[in-house]
């Protein structure tokens, strides 16, 4: 598989934008191991990337420099957009990177890697962000440590058009299960699922993502960020003006909810959810 992770910008994130990469927006002090606290888009073009998901989901945008461009959801930091400079075919390179805390970013790393993780990006440190590691699993799913030097995000519940969940769609879910104990999860059953593969990572009595038996036209795992929606059609009609392509789903979520998969026009793709019971605004992960 071909997977070209330059991350150019952890490598010469100038002082005079290093406040600017920090993923909250004052400093918070809170240490959550094991929950997904950032997300980076790697695609090809940061623009046209940016522009469907401000129209999509309305959020804000600001340039970093020439690759590097922060999302917010009204006012928040939730999300960034990298510039990958390897163009492939059918833009084959250009995904969505979820990153783990972790508060011993060198000591994950030697355990990762002992156990079939190949590294792309670290472990380094990037000014005003953090240490970070950027890993293939064996599983060739990608994802990344963090340990942030302004602490993780508050952990309140989502609100509309934030992210609200996270899931590895697997190969092997028992084999991965064993591969992501090493960060210091807990694995169990998934409760709400029927299918006996489909399990949880948690920390403590709190689940942090999923491992769900993926597709049958799955050749390799891959991890999937959820985003929170008041309307999975209106969003579906919105990212297919905006460009974006739809992926179906039958049936629905584990809770009483719609789930869609979208696609911007530079490939990365990520799930909607639409909660369909108490419509207050906000759901818990």
């Amino acid at each position: 598989m071909k997977i070209f992770l330059l991350i150019v910008w952890v490598l010469i994130c100038p002082p005079l934008y290093a406040q600017s990469y920090a993923i909250t927006d004052q400093p918070t002090e809170l240490k959550f191991p094991g929950k997904f606290v950032w997300i980076d888009l790697l695609t090809t073009d940061i623009y046209v990337a940016a522009k469907f998901y401000k129209s999509v989901f309305g959020w804000q945008s600001s340039a970093i420099g020439d690759d590097y461009i922060l999302l917010s959801n009204n006012g928040k930091r939730i999300a960034g957009i990298v510039k990958n400079k390897h163009q492939l075919e059918d833009n084959e390179s250009n995904q969505w990177i979820s990153f783990i805390s972790t508060v011993d970013i060198d000591k994950a790393h030697l355990k990762l890697v002992k156990a079939g993780a190949k590294a792309v990006a670290g472990p380094m440190t990037i000014e005003g962000r953090g240490d970070i590691g950027v890993y293939v699993a064996p599983d060739s799913a990608v994802f990344g440590t963090i340990n942030s030097l302004m602490g993780d995000p508050e952990e309140i519940g989502a609100g509309l058009n934030d992210w609200v969940w996270t899931e590895l769609w697997s190969t092997d879910t028992r084999a991965a299960a064993e591969f992501y104990k090493l960060l210091g999860y807990d694995v169990v059953d998934n409760w709400k699922s029927d299918n006996e593969q489909d399990l949880i990572l948690a920390t403590g009595q709190v689940a942090r993502a999923g491992l769900v038996e993926g597709h049958e036209s799955q050749t390799r795992s891959i991890w999937l960020a959820y985003i929170l929606v008041e309307s999975v059609e209106d969003t579906i009609v919105r990212s297919e003006l905006a460009g974006g392509k739809t992926h179906r789903l039958l049936g629905e979520s584990y809770s009483a909810g719609k789930v869609a998969l979208i696609s911007d026009p530079t490939g990365g793709l990520v799930a909607l959810y639409e909660y369909s019971g108490d419509k207050g605004g906000q759901a818990s992960e």
